[in-house]
């Protein structure tokens, strides 16, 4: 029970399944189709009803109690059933179910044995490499580095990957008790000192974090205000009227905070001295 305390729903299922492993579960694809209704199951011709006693006559077709049971059936889902290995269920539209087969026929060469969980893994490899490629500029013949230019949003492609490296592909958020974000969902670079301020998209001032807690420094640095109209903005399709805009807080550039550029790099330094380097898998 000590192992469980203070863990994660999955964190909690990993330990269960390294106590009590359990055998691989067979791989199979099965069609998912409705059964027939009985017609007297049905309201006459001509009245409409909202949908649930459909959904009951399905259910009362497959011999299933409508009190416990969904007409979708049960959500995809991944579970650990022994170290290092999991089981996964989910239904696949028949689209999906086309590229399966269609990309079975093109790896043959890589997976003859046609093995779904094998195809599964070369296509999350090819798909990774891909959007690593579009995230973090990832590639195995990098160019010389470029120096950002001064103003500029443009990110190099050097330094995103240096970024990426340093902070180990996940959110850099470390709490004021030294905890740091363990979120790898919806990065973002961050820069340390906002352009608006001078900042530059240079490694030392740029860095990985979640979209809640880049929002959080955004409203820390800029203002909750300033977030708000921009986010209101935002959704208004970027247009805001005259009078708005000209009341609204506006920063002008000016030369960069030697101090806040200090403090960052003192933060980076602190970070790196908690976690140490590391490097995606």
């Amino acid at each position: 029970m000590k192992a469980c305390a203070h863990q994660t729903r999955e964190k909690i299922l990993e330990l269960l399944a390294a106590r009590h492993p359990r055998p691989d579960v067979p791989t199979q694809i099965t069609p998912v189709t409705l059964p027939a209704i009985p017609m007297n199951d049905l309201h006459a011709p001509g009245r409409v009803d909202s949908g649930s006693q459909l959904s009951a006559a399905v259910q009362r077709a497959n011999g299933l109690d409508s009190k416990t049971t969904s007409l979708e059936g049960p959500r995809a889902r991944i579970f650990p059933t022994a170290p290092e290995r999991y089981a996964a269920q989910f239904t696949m539209p028949g689209t999906m179910h086309q590229k399966l087969q269609r990309f079975r026929g093109l790896a043959a060469h890589r997976v003859p044995s046609g093995d779904i969980a094998a195809l599964l893994e070369l296509a999350l490899d090819f798909g990774i490499a891909a959007l690593e490629k579009r995230k973090f500029a990832t590639t195995d013949k990098p160019r010389a580095p470029k120096l950002p230019k001064a103003g500029s949003r443009h990110i190099p492609a050097d330094a995103k990957r240096k970024v990426r490296d340093r902070d180990g592909g996940r959110c850099a958020f470390v709490s004021d008790d030294g905890h740091r974000c363990e979120e790898n969902h919806r990065l973002e670079f961050d820069h340390v000192v906002p352009l608006a301020k001078g900042g530059a998209s240079t490694v030392d001032n740029l860095r990985l974090l979640c979209r809640a807690h880049n929002q959080h420094a955004a409203e820390q640095e800029m203002g909750k205000g300033f977030m708000e109209g921009k986010r209101t903005a935002s959704r208004l399709g970027g247009t805001r009227p005259a009078a708005e805009a000209a009341s609204s807080t506006r920063w002008e550039p000016h030369e960069p905070d030697a101090a806040a550029i200090a403090a960052a790099r003192e933060a980076q330094v602190k970070l790196a001295e908690l976690w140490g380097p590391r490097t995606l898998g």
